[in-house]
């Protein structure tokens, strides 16, 4: 069994090769700080304050520090996109502006 912690390189300096368990331990923290920050409505974890902090604390543990970075910004790009497109891959209409935009004449 590995005994360096997940954040620690090798000597390298790349990230460490996580086992199978390894990685699944940090998918499910990921996954339970993700879902505290659904619950929370917060879209950007950088901007999370104290709330699920334990949490993030928990995925930094189990997770490489670049694993956990990478993590919290495809989440910021996944919840822009999601902005922008509908779920059918269409533009998604800007708010604040009318459903018909003819030309009165």
């Amino acid at each position: 069994m590995n005994t360096q912690p997940p954040t620690a390189t090798d000597s390298t300096g790349s990230p460490p090769i996580l086992t199978r368990a390894e990685r699944q331990r940090c998918h499910a923290k990921r996954d339970e700080y993700f879902a505290c920050l659904d619950t929370n409505n917060i879209d950007n974890p950088y901007r999370a304050g104290s709330a699920c902090q334990d949490l993030r604390e928990k995925m930094l543990a189990e997770c490489p520090e670049s694993w956990a970075a990478y993590f919290q910004k495809l989440r910021v790009m996944q919840r822009q996109r999601d902005k922008v497109f509908t779920p059918d891959g269409q533009l998604a209409k800007p708010t604040g502006e009318p459903e018909n935009k003819s030309k009165s004449k």
